[in-house]
C-alpha cells in the first residue's frame, strides 16, 4: 500500500498478467490522474528457475547457465559501486555475486541458456533496462527472506524495467510497459 504521507500524487496502476502454455506476459499501466507531474521507476523482480537437473547432483548448478543478448551493452556493476563497465562482447556467466544494470533497446531479446540450450526468452515493451542478479554464496547467507541458503545455485533474475533514469508522467498522461517470458 502506498502511504499518503510519502506519496502525494493521484494515480491509477493496472497490473495485467496473461498466461499461455509456454509464456507469461505481464504489463503495467500507470496513469497520472492528478494535477501535478511525478517521477517514477519500475522493475519486474523476475526470479527464473535454472538447472532443474541439479536437484540431485549439486555439482551441476548455475555455473552452466549463461545469458545472451546483452553482449554489446555496457552496464553498471552494483557490486563495484555502480561502476560503468564497457561491453564484454560475450554471454554473461556466473561464478560470483552478480548485480548489473544494462541499458539496452527494448526490442533486443534476452535468452537464458543452460548448457548451451535455450531455457527462457525475455522480451520487453517500453522497458530499456535489464537487471541481471544472482546473490551468490555470501549475500544469500545474509538474506533472511532467501532460501534455501544454497538456492542461488538454482535461480537467476533477469529483471525488465526502467531504472536507469526517472520517468516523468505529466498530469493526465499514461505510461505502459511490459515483458514476456517464454519457455524454450
Amino acid at each position: 500500500m502506498v502511504s499518503e504521507l510519502k506519496w502525494q500524487h493521484d494515480f491509477n496502476l493496472t497490473y495485467s498478467v496473461t498466461l499461455s502454455q509456454d509464456s507469461l506476459e505481464t504489463s503495467l499501466v500507470v496513469r497520472n490522474t492528478g494535477s501535478s507531474n511525478f517521477d517514477f521507476q519500475v522493475l519486474y523482480h523476475t526470479y527464473l528457475a535454472v538447472d532443474e537437473s541439479a536437484k540431485i547432483d549439486y555439482k551441476q548448478d548455475i555455473g552452466k547457465t549463461t545469458i545472451s543478448g546483452l553482449e554489446k551493452a555496457s552496464f553498471k556493476d552494483k557490486t563495484q559501486s555502480a561502476k560503468e563497465i564497457e561491453p564484454a562482447g560475450k554471454s554473461i556467466s556466473f561464478g560470483s555475486e552478480t548485480d548489473r544494470v544494462y541499458h539496452v533497446a527494448p526490442e533486443q531479446a534476452i535468452t537464458v541458456l543452460e548448457d548451451g540450450s535455450g531455457r527462457y526468452e525475455v522480451t520487453r515493451d517500453m522497458l530499456a533496462d535489464v537487471v541481471v542478479w544472482n546473490p551468490w554464496v555470501e549475500k544469500a547467507k545474509g538474506m533472511a527472506d532467501f532460501g534455501p541458503e544454497d538456492g542461488y545455485k538454482k535461480m537467476v533474475c533477469v529483471e525488465a524495467g526502467s531504472v536507469g533514469a526517472w520517468n516523468t508522467l505529466e498530469a493526465g498522461e499514461t505510461w505502459e510497459g511490459g515483458q514476456r517470458i517464454k519457455t524454450l
